[in-house]
């Protein structure tokens, strides 16, 4: 019930935070250290393009939902974003991928470099993925699009998103299921939301029905 899915997100919260302290003391160290700068240099600069993707991935797990340095911005958010537009989906470490721009999407900062070159198309794409992670993860940044974005951001997502299809995603999984029905809400689908519920409420009622005319002899049609 809804009491239980708001334990669940506070309890995430709490989790989410203690690593989220733990994460800044580390990324201030490295940042001190020099090490953000020498990753990006032969890391997120390097010709060839593995260990650009393997670099862009460590510094996302470094900033998490914090902004990046403009320095950094581009260069990281572009090649996550083209791994997850055209890399094979089966590949073992593709939601590790998705997950970290999904992280990155809790800052605003990031919004406006996520939304260019059409990347909603691609998460349209992952919307239909026969694999749920995938599926919620693509949740996922919308949600933290919505949240966390200014007018034009949300705009963007609402012209963007193919919110016919999410109402019609018939996923059983939990997780979701409640992200499902979070982006419905936060992107002003409050009716839509409702049509989800109420689809899962009428089947037995029609049933119910049924049977009741059968009682009374067949006279109608089914």
């Amino acid at each position: 019930g809804p009491e239980e899915l708001s334990k669940e997100t506070i309890l995430d919260k709490f989790k989410w935070n203690e690593q989220h302290s733990r994460s800044i003391e580390i990324r201030n160290r490295f940042e001190q250290n020099g090490v953000i700068i020498t990753v990006y240099q032969f890391g997120v600069k390097n010709r060839d393009l593995p260990v650009r993707e393997k670099s862009a991935v460590i510094i996302g797990q470094i900033y998490r939902g914090d902004s990046l340095p403009q320095y950094l911005k581009n260069d990281v958010i572009d090649i996550l974003k083209n791994y997850i537009a055209f890399h094979d989906f089966t590949d073992p470490i593709f939601p590790h991928y998705f997950h970290i721009l999904a992280d990155l999407a809790w800052s605003s900062s990031h919004h406006t470099r996520i939304l260019q070159d059409n990347f909603l198309q691609v998460i349209n794409r992952h919307l239909q993925s026969p694999r749920p992670k995938n599926v919620i993860l693509s949740l996922e940044i919308i949600e933290h699009l919505i949240i966390g974005g200014n007018n034009y951001t949300k705009q963007c997502v609402k012209k963007g998103i193919d919110f016919e299809m999410i109402k019609s995603n018939q996923t059983q999984d939990h997780n979701a299921r409640f992200l499902l029905n979070e982006v419905m809400k936060f992107g002003g689908y409050q009716i839509e939301e409702e049509r989800i519920q109420d689809q899962d409420l009428e089947k037995p009622i029609i049933r119910e029905n049924e049977e009741k005319k059968e009682d009374d002899g067949n006279e109608e049609k089914k």
